[in-house]
């Protein structure tokens, strides 16, 4: 397995003063989009996984919103279109695809060089105005452990949605080191800075040996869920910015994102803690804290959110 260098690439730093002020403009911008959730229909309203799953919030709770995306991914599984070869006596013509529980495969998530872990939702709700989102990055360090977060910024092209795909959930996994240094810049757009491939899925339930050896390439695998289910929305276009503004706030210092990535940031947080125990299991560890993540499970990944005006 590949590990990132103790001390990443020397990545180009001389735009992260304007991208500072582009990322507090995008923080303003997707706090306002969020204030226009009809809380009042919204079945999470009321409660800190109400409005919080939309807003670009503290990177604490950027961490445990990745937690709990991780979750749905990786454990509790999305339902998804069941590829496997049918049976040519339980096949008919007219029989509609069928559909089963998958997940990532912990064997992707042990090869990750890195993740970038986030939620997008439509900015205008009623209108066509683009949309926007926040997450967070982290890197595979030299010693095998993943490293803290950096806060990213979404801003997102409308087109990018389907009829009723209001909100979703995303993860990314970055496969190379050209790709991590790409996803660390300031400001990223993806399709064009970094290509993507949609990401293999297993089954709950069973062997990883369905995913081929040649599924795993070199390139970085996207996954999108919305209402607990595989939703093809085009990620292309995508602009992610360096949460600057929350990074230097959350560590005390106006750290670089190869900085955090690399680990050089003091690391015993009790924040993160949620999202390296859910990073355990879904690398398919055995010795995370079980009952740290059954708390999580009671609580929906962002996507799950009733919007109150679903079509």
């Amino acid at each position: 397995m590949q590990r990132v260098s103790a001390l990443l690439p020397s990545w180009d730093r001389s735009s992260r003063s304007s991208a500072g002020s582009t990322g507090k403009n995008s923080l303003d911008k997707v706090r306002g989009w969020a204030d226009k959730i009809p809380s009042s229909n919204n079945r999470l309203s009321g409660s800190r996984y109400g409005r919080e799953a939309f807003w670009a919030g503290t990177l604490d709770k950027e961490c445990e919103k990745a937690a709990r995306i991780l979750q749905a991914f990786c454990r509790e599984g999305l339902v998804a279109p069941d590829d496997r070869p049918s049976s040519p006596s339980t096949t008919s013509s007219n029989q509609t695809t069928s559909q089963v529980l998958k997940k990532i495969p912990p064997r992707i998530i042990q090869n990750a060089v890195g993740l970038a872990i986030f939620t997008s939702m439509r900015s205008g709700l009623w209108s066509s105005t683009g949309s926007g989102g926040s997450g967070i990055l982290l890197a595979r360090k030299s010693d095998g452990t993943w490293s803290p977060p950096s806060g990213l910024i979404l801003q997102t092209a409308t087109l990018g949605f389907l009829l009723g795909v209001d909100v979703y959930d995303c993860v990314m996994v970055i496969n190379t080191f050209t790709m991590l240094e790409a996803m660390g810049r300031p400001k990223v757009v993806l399709g064009t800075d970094v290509g993507m491939t949609a990401g293999p899925l297993v089954s709950l339930g069973l062997w990883e040996n369905e995913i081929r050896c040649t599924d795993l390439s070199d390139t970085v695998f996207t996954y999108v869920r919305s209402k607990g289910q595989l939703a093809e929305v085009k990620l292309e276009g995508t602009v992610l910015n360096e949460s600057t503004d929350e990074n230097e706030r959350f560590y005390g210092n106006p750290f670089s994102v190869p900085k955090i990535l690399a680990g050089d940031v003091n690391q015993s947080l009790p924040q993160l803690r949620p999202l390296t125990e859910m990073l355990k299991a879904a690398e398919g560890r055995t010795d995370y804290d079980a009952s740290l993540l059954e708390q999580l499970s009671a609580h929906p990944a962002p996507s799950d959110a009733s919007l109150g005006y679903d079509r």
